[in-house]
């Protein structure tokens, strides 16, 4: 299996934003040791690309496609990004899933998370075990690094929300 790289220019059957060997390289630069596969890479591009419906701008490929990059009418910090660019942000965040991944912390798993597990209506009673799993993950430190590509949330005074 070899992984097709989406470089911008709406690469046929693309699958990735970064092929293995820049991804070897990115990881290598940083001092890590991790040995990254095209398995790990395409886990973790289908992490990266579950943020479609927060992501800024539209996509210009067919609905169908998973891949969210590259999208038209994303503007950044003022400035309109071209829509034959794949962000730096968006090809980092999916290399370092990839690395957490391979370290074990897999955001396509699940998690230790506070779980309601008793619930006493009258006179309010709640009781919570931290030892359920439930989804999460890594989501803050992809969350972080695409920030500047999610669409801002909007609240109103009724506390709806629109993006």
């Amino acid at each position: 299996m070899a992984l097709v790289v989406e470089n911008g220019s709406l690469v046929e059957g693309a699958d990735s934003y970064v092929s293995l060997s820049d991804a070897q390289q990115y990881a290598t630069d940083r001092g890590l040791d991790t040995v990254l596969s095209e398995a790990l890479l395409l886990r973790a591009v289908d992490y990266v690309n579950a943020f479609r419906k927060v992501f800024k701008g539209f996509k210009l490929t067919d609905p169908e496609n998973d891949m969210q990059w590259p999208r038209r009418e994303v503007v950044i910090d003022g400035y309109i990004l071209a829509s034959t660019v794949i962000p730096q942000c968006v090809v980092r965040a999916q290399i370092q899933t990839a690395i957490e991944i391979a370290e074990g912390f897999d955001p396509l798993e699940t998690v230790s998370s506070q779980v309601l597990t008793k619930e006493k209506i009258d006179v309010l009673e709640f009781e919570y075990d931290t030892d359920k799993e439930t989804s999460g993950g890594t989501e803050g430190f992809v969350f972080r690094k695409v920030r500047a590509l999610l669409r801002p949330v909007i609240q109103d005074t009724f506390g709806l929300t629109s993006r």
